[in-house]
């Protein structure tokens, strides 16, 4: 079963004329979400596949920090790179298996709620 936010942003990574501020923000529901990173050092990976970047040791403790350089990188690319890193995006999401995370989280939610009920 895949989560509304992944079904749009597959949808907005297949899309060639996605704009600037959709990856933009497509790179902050993945940063910023614990579906796809449970700790900010699995980020590190995710940063140098997509974006060819690292951080020092102090701004990869803070996932706002993270975020914020990425972004900032982001909107200083020009169209044609823009464009790539919409490709590496969608070839990571999808590498990745975008559907797992939201699944792992659903039985993990159905386990807590059945034992609750069971009491």
């Amino acid at each position: 079963m895949l989560s509304n936010n992944t079904v749009k942003i597959r949808a907005l990574l297949k899309n060639s004329s996605t704009e600037r501020f959709e990856i933009q923000g497509i790179v902050s529901t993945i940063i910023l979400s614990t579906l796809y990173f449970k700790h900010n050092s699995d980020i590190p990976p995710f940063l140098k596949e997509v974006f060819d970047i690292e951080y020092k040791d102090y701004v990869l403790k803070s996932r706002t920090m993270i975020l914020a350089r990425t972004i900032r990188f982001v909107d200083k690319l020009d169209d044609k790179a823009t464009d790539k890193i919409r490709k590496e995006l969608l070839k990571w999401f999808e590498d990745f298996g975008y559907d797992e995370p939201f699944s792992k989280n659903i039985s993990r939610n159905k386990n807590a709620a059945d034992s609750w009920m069971n009491k």
